[in-house]
């Protein structure tokens, strides 16, 4: 393994910073940024395309990546935006199988690409790395199970709370980078009905609609809307 003052700078703090790396030894990381090439994309890249074969496990430097789903018909559905330190491609990596998802970059971004090779051989020499990504894959199935059961049981107010809630993870100033059209598609509803909701949540106080973003102003509120669950 090269010295520390070898590793390239910016790939070793975005992993070092990344919460599904968090408990993980220096060792771990020093060895996945070593192994690792950052690649810049413009915005509208398409860096991931579902049924193509994955060939690098993806991590974001910086920027945005738009993860979903277009049926034949043309029909968008947005499962999650992906921000600095989060990772795409995990399952199909790891199966050597294709891509679930087609992920575009929706600002111009930095990326950290990964062979599966490297991946694995980080998984072999450090069972802490393995451990974090089985608590990773666990937890984003959980998340897609309470998706999957929201759209039937909860009302469309309390499903926008969470969406906006989940996205504070990645935008602790409460700044969302988002527009009302991905919000419509990750919702599953028109934007008429969206927006809406949206002026709703402005006018009591919670949010501030902006060109391109959304402003929490009251967290708790949105908490409290949402059922308690962030």
């Amino acid at each position: 393994m090269g010295d520390r003052k070898d590793l390239p700078d910016a790939a070793w703090h975005v992993l070092r910073t990344a919460p599904w790396l968090e408990g993980c030894e220096d060792a771990v990381v020093d060895q996945l940024a070593l192994a690792s090439r950052l690649q810049k994309v413009p915005a509208g890249t398409v860096v991931a395309t579902r049924g193509q074969t994955a060939q690098h496990l993806i991590v974001v430097a910086e920027g945005a990546i738009e993860v979903g789903m277009t049926n034949a018909a043309g029909k968008r559905h947005v499962t999650s935006w992906l921000g600095r330190g989060q990772l795409l491609g995990l399952i199909p990596v790891l199966e050597n199988g294709p891509m679930i998802h087609t992920a575009t970059a929706v600002r111009p971004s930095r990326l950290l690409l990964l062979t599966r090779a490297a991946l694995l051989q980080a998984l072999q020499d450090h069972p802490s790395l393995a451990l974090r990504l089985i608590y990773l894959v666990c937890r984003r199935a959980r998340t897609q199970y309470e998706a999957l059961a929201a759209q039937s049981l909860l009302t469309l107010p309390m499903r926008l709370m969470r969406v906006l809630l989940g996205q504070l993870q990645d935008h602790p100033d409460g700044r969302i980078l988002v527009t009302q059209a991905d919000l419509a598609d990750v919702l599953g509803v028109t934007r008429q009905s969206l927006n809406q909701e949206l002026r709703k949540l402005e006018r009591e106080g919670l949010i501030q609609l902006g060109r391109g973003h959304i402003t929490v102003l009251d967290r708790s509120a949105l908490v409290r809307g949402a059922g308690g669950v962030e």
